[in-house]
């Protein structure tokens, strides 16, 4: 349940930077239950699929900074603080949008200094931020996350599911406009982009939940500790990390030995 006020453990606050109060700009902090001053914490960092979605299985997504759960499932609410992010759109104020990504200058700065001031005020450590992603921000993980030297140096580990940056995905017209319907350039450095930022993973650990082809063909000069596993269910939702599923027990050991930090069950 989303509510407003100081962050408290357990609970999923909305908030602003103190710099952009006068924007339409947001965020959302999860203290973890555990949560006590003075102790660092990991960070999963998180922005959420398109929205408003939903499709003929019932699969919903709002869109929203507090529309993506994976990081407080796959957390248990125990260990991580959870930062929910948006896209925002400079031409209504830097209001989130529901729809790829806004503004990518004023989405990067909001999430640099997102991941700082949660870092600095609510003792996360900024040696242990996790990106996940669902989706449109699965896709955003690598486009957003990995879209330049700086912005990609705030993460020690990728999660995504169902989905990752894809030269064709990302030049396609889905929606038959005549143009990408991501807002892609396709002269992004002469069509080399999704390369070049995949090489910003500089050896970090990736986890893909429902994705392979294009990652396994990005990573095959590199040789980066990417982990593939078979996406759980036709739905394109984030169920999985909700309940106690193989997929999230998977996820959990796998942040246990990358991060460092084991999730009670």
């Amino acid at each position: 349940l989303l509510t407003t006020g100081e962050p408290a453990p357990g609970r999923w606050v909305r908030q602003t930077l103190p710099d952009y109060t006068t924007t339409a700009a947001y965020h959302c902090v999860y203290l973890p239950a555990d949560w006590q001053p003075g102790r660092r914490f990991p960070v999963l960092a998180g922005f959420p699929g398109n929205g408003p979605f939903r499709n003929r299985y019932g699969d919903r997504s709002g869109g929203m900074p507090e529309d993506n759960p994976m990081g407080i499932g796959v957390s248990g609410g125990h260990g991580f603080i959870v930062l929910g992010l948006g896209y925002l759109d400079a031409r209504q104020n830097l209001k989130p949008t529901g729809n790829w990504w806004g503004d990518v200058p004023a989405t990067i700065a909001y999430t640099k200094s997102a991941v700082r001031f949660v870092c600095e005020t609510y003792g996360g450590d900024p040696r242990a931020v996790v990106l996940f992603g669902f989706s449109r921000s699965a896709i955003g993980a690598s486009f957003i996350g990995l879209h330049d030297d700086t912005t990609a140096q705030l993460w020690r580990a990728f999660l995504c599911y169902d989905g990752w940056e894809s030269q064709p995905d990302m030049a396609r017209d889905w929606y038959r406009h005549g143009k990408s319907s991501f807002g892609y350039d396709p002269t992004d450095f002469g069509g080399t982009g999704v390369a070049r930022r995949f090489a910003r993973l500089a050896g970090r650990p990736l986890f893909i939940l429902g994705g392979r082809g294009a990652v396994e063909a990005l990573n095959e000069t590199h040789r980066f500790p990417v982990r593939l596993m078979a996406k759980p269910h036709r739905n394109h939702h984030t169920s999985w990390a909700l309940r106690d599923t193989p997929e999230r027990a998977a996820v959990r050991a796998w942040l246990a030995t990358e991060v460092g930090v084991a999730v009670k069950p």
